[in-house]
């Protein structure tokens, strides 16, 4: 009975282990961008006229990114794949631009495909606005369209280190405007699932919690094996021969 309990006890365990790993989730706008496809996956490529308006997607392919429908004079949104930098932009990164227009505010969103607590960690690089002095640049992170993070008309880079609640459908939006035509922003951003959503909404612990309560029951389970074999061998009669 208690070998059969034991399995079943340890069968339940690596299972919520297993489940609790798979949900280490990391998504990545610079090693995410796709510059053949947008949609893609969760993230979009974008733009909208004011801060908390519709969103519009890019719809021009560039070669290295997307535009909008005023082609270049437009947002941009782009990734330099070019061994040196460009305009401020490292090889490897991706920029985002307002366009021409002060109205008009790029935008990189991420809509979340499931429900979880989500770390949001990065930063709005000053790429050549920082580099050239030629103007300023105001960043934004905006949760389902109500702000969580603002640095306005800044020459430098702007981090943000958040933690939200976020529904399956929920959307995390990069922007940047309010500033001089045309600036490169240079843009990082990780959003890292750190608990899943029970039923009630309180979080459950993230992948690195379970781990260690995984192993401190497994410890337990081979500990209790342990004594249970020792108490046997102690109940066994003794050869008197």
């Amino acid at each position: 009975m208690k070998r059969a309990t034991f399995k079943c006890l340890f069968a339940l365990l690596s299972s919520l282990f297993v489940d609790s790993r798979a949900l280490a989730l990391t998504y990545d706008a610079v090693n995410d961008f796709s510059y053949t496809n947008n949609p893609n996956g969760a993230w979009s490529y974008g733009w909208e006229h004011q801060l908390g308006d519709s969103f519009n997607l890019d719809a021009t392919n560039s070669g290295t990114g997307w535009i909008g429908i005023d082609g270049f004079n437009d947002s941009n949104i782009w990734k330099n794949l070019d061994s040196v930098y460009h305009n401020g932009v490292a090889p490897g990164e991706i920029s985002m631009q307002t366009g021409r227009d002060t109205d008009r505010f790029a935008v990189v969103r991420w809509t979340s495909p499931i429900d979880g607590v989500f770390s949001i960690d990065g930063y709005f690089g000053a790429g050549d606005t920082g580099i050239n002095g030629w103007g300023y640049m105001s960043y934004f992170v905006y949760h389902n369209n109500s702000p969580e993070y603002s640095l306005h008309q800044t020459y430098g880079d702007g981090y943000f280190n958040l933690s939200d609640t976020v529904h399956q459908g929920d959307t995390i939006d990069f922007i940047i405007g309010e500033a001089w035509a045309w600036g490169n922003t240079p843009l990082h951003a990780d959003i890292t699932l750190t608990g899943s959503l029970p039923v009630s909404g309180n979080p459950i612990p993230a992948p690195s919690t379970m781990s260690l309560i995984f192993s401190a029951l497994v410890g337990f389970f081979v500990f209790s094996s342990q004594a249970d074999r020792n108490k046997l061998g102690r109940n066994l009669p003794r050869n008197t021969a």
